[in-house]
């Protein structure tokens, strides 16, 4: 990958896509490029996530990422998943 913001946009596709903390190493071998590159750029991703009006967020674990619910919205999310687990299942 060539490019700062499209090297940027597949760690954070890929973040979000696992639903599991990635570490650095990992996404560095994923997107061919330095782990201390990588980590900016993770750091980066959560800075902004951070300062949006958004309901993810970023989360340092050690040397891995992962992509979570905002705490404020863990409610919501609860609700929305009750919902989905208590729908009948169609017929066949």
């Amino acid at each position: 990958m060539s490019d700062i913001q499209t090297v940027s946009a597949a760690i954070e596709a890929v973040l979000f896509a696992s639903g599991e903390p990635i570490s650095v190493k990992r996404l560095a071998e994923t997107v061919e490029i330095e782990e201390e590159t990588v980590y900016k750029i993770c750091k980066t991703i959560q800075d902004r996530l951070n300062g949006e009006e958004s309901g993810i967020c970023l989360m340092e674990l050690n040397d891995c990422f992962q992509m979570c619910t905002k705490p404020e919205f863990a409610s919501v999310v609860k609700k929305a998943l009750e919902i989905t687990r208590n729908l009948p299942l169609s017929q066949a």
